[in-house]
């Protein structure tokens, strides 16, 4: 007989904050003092900047969106003359504004 998925979870063991290879995990922070200040720091330089290039890119016809995080990734698009133009990420959007014309 094979082993189960069971099997193969227990022989593993969990991963805690006290084992060997937490610091091996995916998403795993080697100062987890430090993470929330990051995380928020974060989230609000995007706000930031992505209200920035959404007025440059009014200023060029645009209208620039995006998703909420709390529905799974953040994704842009910028809209004009009813055309959408998919921006997978802000980086995107800021070489769009430049393909575009528009002030970095």
């Amino acid at each position: 007989m094979g082993a189960t998925i069971h099997d193969c979870a227990a022989a593993q063991g969990p991963v805690t904050p006290e084992s060997d290879n937490a610091h091996l995990e995916v998403g795993a922070v080697e100062r987890p003092e430090i993470a929330d200040e990051l995380i928020l720091e974060q989230r609000a330089d995007d706000g930031k900047r992505f209200a920035t290039l959404r007025a440059q890119l009014a200023l060029k016809g645009h209208v620039l969106n995006r998703t909420h995080r709390d529905d799974g990734p953040v994704v842009y698009w910028a809209e004009r003359w009813g055309l959408v133009r998919n921006l997978p990420t802000i980086a995107d959007v800021q070489r769009f504004l430049t393909q575009i014309g528009g002030q970095p």
